[in-house]
């Protein structure tokens, strides 16, 4: 195993497993306290995992480093920010490209290990977490069964085109935000996902009214059906 793989949280399947999610947390969390749906990570997993038996998530931990736009305070964060704004501020480029090696490396690890086909991996995330989703779908060489943007952004949209691959084109893409998220701006994230429409991704992007930064049980339960949809159980 490569030294770079990042440590992670693991919730195993209860049955064979035959799928994996890969869920990337947001700035200052931890894959394994992973809290943002106000639950600890057994109840988040709980409420969907009973229809995903044969599926399991592995929640790798973020290194922790300064971020600039929290006065350079070090926490765990998959790539420095320096700006709130994510249309036109300046992006931690080489950062993000860092990260979305070691989720390769990842992906790798667990392919070897589970014997799965990077078709029967998901790759997800929360807020900054969604963002090196995106990014490591679109850049991917590898066929994955899906991308999960919760209340996160397309980042580097000024050239991620021109880095994307043709692999995963036509792999099914889930957003989700908030229309009340002050933290990434809704139009932010609905913005997102109708530039990688225009771009013929196919993206199913859902809005929940009055929904900050954060998710509650209606998304968990859209999830839980994209999740179903793209990584059905297998005999």
């Amino acid at each position: 195993m490569a030294a770079t793989v990042l440590q992670s949280g693991v919730l195993a399947a209860t049955k064979e497993h035959t799928a994996t999610v890969i869920f990337m947390h947001g700035l200052g969390d931890k894959g394994h306290l992973w809290q943002v749906f106000g639950y600890n990570q057994e109840r988040i997993i709980g409420d969907i995992r009973g229809l995903l038996p044969h599926v399991k998530f592995i929640f790798p931990h973020a290194p922790i480093q300064p971020v600039t736009l929290q006065g350079g305070m070090s926490m765990p964060s998959w790539f420095d920010i320096f700006s709130s704004d994510k249309i036109n501020g300046k992006e931690d480029r080489e950062g993000m490209l860092r990260a979305v090696n070691h989720i390769n490396e990842l992906i790798t690890e667990e392919m070897e290990t589970s014997k799965l086909s990077s078709d029967r991996i998901v790759v997800a995330g929360f807020s900054q977490g969604a963002a090196m989703a995106l990014l490591t779908g679109l850049t991917s060489e590898r066929k994955l069964a899906g991308m999960v943007a919760l209340s996160g952004y397309l980042p580097l949209r000024a050239d991620i085109f021109a880095m994307a691959t043709d692999t995963n084109k036509n792999t099914p893409i889930f957003m989700a935000h908030g229309d009340s998220d002050v933290v990434v701006n809704y139009q932010t994230g609905k913005g997102s996902a109708e530039l990688l429409k225009q771009h013929h991704y196919q993206v199913d992007f859902n809005t929940y009214e009055e929904l900050g930064h954060s998710a509650f049980p209606e998304e968990l339960q859209d999830l839980a059906k994209f999740f179903w949809k793209v990584l059905p159980e297998q005999a």
